[in-house]
């Protein structure tokens, strides 16, 4: 089947919000929130990815409208279903149906990534899920770069979205 692919967090979802809870949380200082998330190591990384992979401050997410209105343009166009592909573990499905269901773009299926595949790179896995289901990604939207990639070069048909420029919203 024919799809159109998309990421949730940081390409629909502007994570900022959840990002910088979590910091604070954990007691670190910072001006860019996504920036330090990038740079943790050791018992903070840890810390930090607990609380967000968890559903504590999953509210704090808000949508990202320029690739929204992307996708919905790119949906009426070529009448692709949509199909959600994220780094997300299962645990945090529902709240992360509601915060999709809410941007009100429809959609075939939300793929969130199993719990055996939790230690697997974003680049390796999505790979994996894409094959296990057959789809045939026509579009793919992202904002990692190096998922791009792999995804571009298991699926070379595909036209590839980078969205990581989108402006982050103001926190």
């Amino acid at each position: 089947m024919q799809v159109i692919i998309a990421d949730i967090d940081g390409t629909v979802l502007d994570v900022a919000g959840r990002t910088a809870a979590c910091l604070r949380e954990i007691g670190l200082e910072f001006d860019d929130p996504l920036a330090v998330s990038r740079t943790l190591r050791g018992d903070d990384n840890k810390r930090f990815y607990e609380l967000f992979l968890g559903t504590k401050y999953i509210d704090l997410d808000t949508p990202m409208p320029r690739v929204i209105e992307q996708l919905r343009a790119l949906m009426e166009e070529t009448k692709l279903p949509l199909i959600y592909l994220s780094g997300r573990l299962t645990n945090v499905e529902r709240p992360t149906r509601k915060a999709l269901e809410a941007i009100g773009l429809p959609f075939e299926a939300l793929a969130l990534r199993p719990f055996r595949y939790r230690f697997k790179r974003a680049t390796e896995w999505k790979v994996i899920a894409i094959r296990e289901v057959g789809y045939e990604p026509v579009h793919i939207f992202d904002d990692d770069a190096d998922v791009l990639k792999a995804l571009g070069a298991a699926f070379p048909e595909a036209l590839l979205h980078d969205v990581s420029e989108a402006p982050p919203a103001p926190l």
